[in-house]
């Protein structure tokens, strides 16, 4: 992914990375470089994949909101 390759083989790859962690019990994957969740969707895991950079932005959203910093919508 660093190499900007972003092909079939690479995702293949993560998703065999992942089911191995599976097979060892895992009950989730985090996608603990910035990189991984471009070549790695939640459809090709059996467990939740968690995208880090996704629940910190979450959070920032949230925490924004509840300050009064940005206005909730929806």
């Amino acid at each position: 992914m660093k190499a900007g390759t972003r092909d079939a083989r690479t995702t293949a790859l993560l998703a065999r990375a992942a089911q191995r962690l599976t097979e060892q019990g895992a009950q989730a994957v985090i996608a603990g470089c910035t990189e991984i969740p471009l070549g790695l969707s939640a459809e090709a895991v059996k467990v939740p994949l968690i995208d880090p950079a996704l629940v910190l932005a979450q959070a920032l959203i949230r925490r924004a909101g509840a300050e009064g910093r940005i206005e909730q919508v929806g």
